[in-house]
């Protein structure tokens, strides 16, 4: 069972959330309830076999984190990840603007909408790479960043403990560059489930052994080692959900299967989430 579950609960679950997400839109469900039901009830699945298959068991345990990065999920990714929902009007606009000038949109609106899905996640992954290559390649960009690499352990949590500037870095690119092109509304949909399951997995606890998937996605054997605080291990795999531009670019590492660095951690931050989302500006992280 355990072998089993280490095997098929990445691809599974994944599979799953996106069938279920294209499901409901062709069922004529809202974008907006398509975003708030699917990637919860998957991170629910993903909660549970934490306990069922952790990579380390002592990361079940609070380390007097779990209270900040429960703040840190509301306001830090929820409050901010809202946003594009305000300005969405002016992104159409541009999305028009720039058709009107084209004499058509410039995205390929009439290809298999699986096939969109997929070239918008390497589109956007192209900014979300860009982005956090420079947010540990530059000072004050880093400052941010190590609020998210200052956890001790790894855990579901973890995806969303980001200073909530970073997230506006990432939302004012990849998302607005997808609207402004003309993706539609069901793909732009599909793109964010798989986005946000993505981004948990990736964090998550679980004791998984991908293979061969190791090498297309940025799955817990990969990303834990981003993580480590050995420089070498951390300057690499960038990868939000896809390792492609890793590959293109010469950053792609390979991991050992079922491993993990000695030891997980960056910059020590404070406790408390006001703390953490200050600190960047009262003193150099990292």
């Amino acid at each position: 069972m355990k072998r089993a579950l280490q095997l098929a609960t990445f691809p599974l679950v994944m599979a799953a959330s996106v069938l279920v997400a294209a499901a409901m839109l062709a069922r004529g469900a809202s974008p907006l309830l398509v975003i708030v039901t699917v990637p919860p009830a998957a991170g629910a699945i993903i909660i549970a076999l934490e306990w069922v298959i952790p990579f380390r068991r002592e990361w079940l345990r609070d380390h007097g984190d779990f209270r900040t990065d429960c703040v840190h999920i509301v306001l830090s990714a929820w409050a901010v990840e809202s946003l594009p929902l305000v300005v969405n009007g002016a992104l159409v606009a541009a999305a028009a603007a720039v058709a009107g000038g084209l004499g058509r949109a410039p995205w390929p609106v009439e290809w298999p909408v699986g096939v969109q899905v997929a070239l918008a996640l390497v589109v956007s992954e192209l900014f979300h790479y860009a982005i956090h290559r420079a947010l540990h390649r530059f000072g004050p960009l880093w400052r941010l960043h190590a609020v998210h690499h200052s956890s001790t352990r790894l855990y579901w949590l973890n995806a969303t403990r980001v200073h909530p500037l970073e997230g506006l870095f990432h939302i004012a690119t990849g998302a607005t560059a997808l609207v402004i092109v003309g993706v539609p509304a069901d793909v732009l949909t599909i793109h964010t489930v798989f986005l946000a399951v993505a981004r948990v997995f990736q964090h998550a606890n679980l004791d998984l052994r991908l293979g061969p998937l190791n090498w297309l996605f940025s799955t817990p054997e990969v990303h834990r080692f981003h993580h480590s605080t050995v420089r070498a291990e951390v300057e690499a795999n960038y990868g939000t959900a896809l390792l492609v531009w890793d590959w293109v670019f010469g950053t792609r590492r390979a991991t050992p299967a079922g491993g993990a660095p000695a030891q997980i951690g960056g910059p020590t931050m404070p406790p408390g989430w006001w703390a953490q989302v200050s600190a960047p500006f009262r003193r150099t992280a990292g």
